[in-house]
């Protein structure tokens, strides 16, 4: 496809874009030759003015003269650098000639604005729409559980290490925790023996006064 049938399609893009919006505000006049209809700058001014949705102050609604419109084209591109709108390489002159670059251009960072607008009114419906976190009566806020172990410092540490020598220095266990059933053991064994030597005790012969060693003399 050749350049001129390019800028053909995209010009004609561009015209039903903009009669779009024209017709969308109630406009009569539409853009029937981009090339032609928006030289005189009163056109552009009513395109912008409700692509923009504000209002281009200073605009001659019937020029006269060749300098009239190119005051208007630069009225046009004035209020679009304003708002930030990129008019670089465009030039009034040149779209009161009908250079359709040029006019393709200047609508191209036009639409280009409008896109912007309305992805920034989507932001800020979304942002409008989003539930505010609030503190209803009655509702506690969710707090963090607060950590089980905290090391501190400072004071704290003097009263660990005091009460750790005060622990090293108490005596130990002197006697032995008996194991279970050993103490029973122990109780039966001392019995035992306890009863074995009273046997022997009732057992013993009585010895007589010979084996005990005394005279017979001595006896009465």
């Amino acid at each position: 496809m050749s350049i001129v049938c390019l800028c053909f399609v995209v010009g004609q893009i561009y015209t039903d874009w903009a009669n779009h919006y024209l017709v969308k505000s109630g406009r009569q006049r539409l853009i029937k030759d981009l090339q032609q209809d928006v030289t005189d700058g009163v056109l552009l001014a009513e395109i912008i003015q409700v692509v923009a949705n504000e209002k281009i102050e200073d605009i001659n609604g019937y020029p006269k003269s060749r300098t009239q419109m190119i005051e208007n084209i630069d009225t046009c591109l004035g209020f679009l650098a304003a708002r930030g709108v990129n008019i670089q390489g465009l030039c009034a002159e040149e779209i009161r000639n009908g250079n359709l670059k040029t006019i393709l251009g200047l609508f191209f960072s036009l639409s280009r604005y409008k896109q912007q607008q309305q992805q920034q009114k989507v932001l800020k419906q979304q942002a409008s729409h989003q539930p505010k976190h609030s503190t209803q009566p009655g509702h506690t806020p969710h707090r963090s559980p607060a950590p089980s172990h905290t090391h501190t410092h400072g004071s704290t540490a003097p009263e660990h290490k005091a009460a750790s020598d005060m622990l090293s220095r108490l005596p130990g266990p002197t006697t032995r925790v008996s194991a279970p059933g050993s103490e029973g053991k122990h109780r039966g064994a001392s019995i035992s023996n306890r009863r074995s030597q009273s046997f022997n005790h009732h057992d013993m012969p009585k010895s007589s006064s010979s084996d005990r060693g005394e005279l017979p003399y001595m006896r009465k």
